[in-house]
């Protein structure tokens, strides 16, 4: 009578413990255990990052939010997400290999045959490995190895991979299928006189691929590239542009209305063909350096000029005879005073370049792309009776600045003050008086000075 042998088969369905006791009787259960990144966690992540600069840029440009702090707020919403999306995607596994499953941590059980494919997913590192399963979502996992990385895998951990990848491919016997031939390859399982398929897979080539998809790209720009300029930015440019134009139009006629009430402004000058113009200060900056931006800074400023009309100053602006424009602005680095009287100097010649702090002063290469001279500055005055010592202690080195008129061709030197500032017609004809005391001491010839007044 023969002893009866004892099995260990059971189906899917069998009761968790009798699988416990059935893979007690096996000969080995071994566990891999390492960190890996989660790809639909990644996916998931970088979808909701976008989704929040979008929130955050739809919201900002909405509430016309002044764009550094737009700058800032998208930063640090991107830095914060980051952090958190790596922390999320970055997850520990545990894997142990059965006689006809593998159990992990992250995906439950998964039995050898329902395995329908084995390979290396296309968008991942050279050590990953992707199961596809019949009738049920496939699996990942995969390794970190790039040096640009900010997180990755440790070589121990490559190796332990390496190695789980390679007893999964025993265990399972996958047999991959030869679609050209219709008959199955080799078992990846080692056999008499063949190779064993070992991980990590080859990866395939994207060359071709890319290639036709650039080409593709090309082609469609090329072809069809009035269609691409015609999009959503180009239009938000237009609307831009538009609202530019229509609040520049109210910011002129509110300014007009001003200098009824504002009084007259004036000019004394050796460079004929400038002129002045009073406005309000118009931040036409774009520091991101985007078009569909440009007058998103400029729109800011006329509105809060428009919404407060009567209370935020008109400052002066030179029109120089080279059309180039500068405000007028109260003191200078060291001197910020501020009085009720005040006019102001402006000292500007084309043919100088401020010279980087360093450079040789022979060194005359690309001396041109360098700023232009141009100094301004406001002189604060409590007694008009001394003009002309205010002017001459508005500023260090007065007659030597003075004095590059008569030296320099190209030196002009500017003086304007307005009625709004304590400067009427009377005391600005003092103030000239004054400055021509000054320039007939530098032996300049004030007969090339001219003096206007705008109303």
């Amino acid at each position: 009578m023969s002893t009866p042998q004892r099995t260990c088969s059971y189906r899917k369905q069998n009761v968790y413990s009798a699988g416990i006791f059935c893979d007690r009787l096996m000969v080995t259960t071994p566990t891999y255990s390492f960190n890996m990144t989660d790809h639909r966690r990644s996916i998931r992540g970088i979808a909701a990052m976008m989704a929040g600069f979008i929130i955050i840029m739809f919201t900002g440009l909405k509430t016309n939010l002044n764009i550094n702090w737009l700058i800032g707020i998208v930063l640090t919403w991107f830095l914060i997400t980051l952090f958190l999306l790596i922390r999320w995607i970055w997850r520990q596994e545990n894997v142990t290999l059965y006689a006809d499953r593998l159990s992990s941590d992250l995906y439950g059980e998964i039995y050898y045959e329902d395995i329908v494919r084995i390979s290396s997913p296309w968008y991942a590192d050279t050590y990953s490995i992707k199961l596809q399963r019949k009738g049920k979502r496939s699996v990942t996992w995969s390794m970190v190895t790039s040096g640009r990385a900010l997180i990755k895998n440790s070589d121990e951990e490559i190796k332990l991979f390496t190695t789980f990848t390679n007893e999964l491919l025993k265990k399972s016997k996958y047999q991959p299928e030869n679609k050209a031939a219709g008959t199955s390859t080799h078992s990846v399982i080692q056999t008499a006189g063949q190779q064993e398929k070992t991980f990590p897979f080859r990866k395939p080539s994207f060359v071709v691929p890319v290639g036709i998809l650039l080409t593709l790209v090309i082609l469609i720009r090329t072809c069809g590239g009035n269609w691409f300029r015609r999009n959503d930015m180009s239009r938000l440019k237009e609307a831009g542009v538009q609202l530019f134009n229509y609040n520049m139009e109210a910011v002129q006629k509110a300014v007009a209305e001003r200098l009824k009430t504002e009084g007259s402004a004036f000019l004394y000058t050796n460079d004929h063909a400038a002129t002045i113009k009073l406005f309000p200060d118009i931040d036409t900056d774009n520091p991101l350096n985007i078009d569909p931006f440009r007058y998103t800074e400029a729109n800011r400023s006329m509105e809060e000029f428009l919404a407060h009309k009567d209370s935020i100053p008109l400052h002066i602006f030179i029109i120089s005879g080279d059309s180039s424009i500068s405000r007028m602005q109260p003191g200078i680095a060291g001197y910020p005073d501020s009085t009720e009287k005040q006019f102001f100097l402006r000292a500007y010649d084309t043919s100088q370049h401020i010279r980087p702090a360093g450079r040789p002063l022979n060194d005359t290469a690309d001396l041109q792309k360098y700023p232009v001279f141009d100094v301004r500055w406001g002189v604060n005055v409590k007694d008009t009776s001394n003009l002309a010592i205010a002017i001459d202690r508005s500023i260090p080195g007065m007659h030597i600045m003075l004095s590059q008129i008569r030296l320099r061709r190209h030196f002009y030197c500017y003086m304007t003050g307005k009625a709004s500032n304590g400067f009427g017609k009377e005391r600005f004809t003092l103030a000239i008086y004054a400055l021509n005391q000054l320039l007939c001491k530098c032996k300049v010839d004030t007969t090339t000075f001219v003096m206007r007044q705008y109303n």
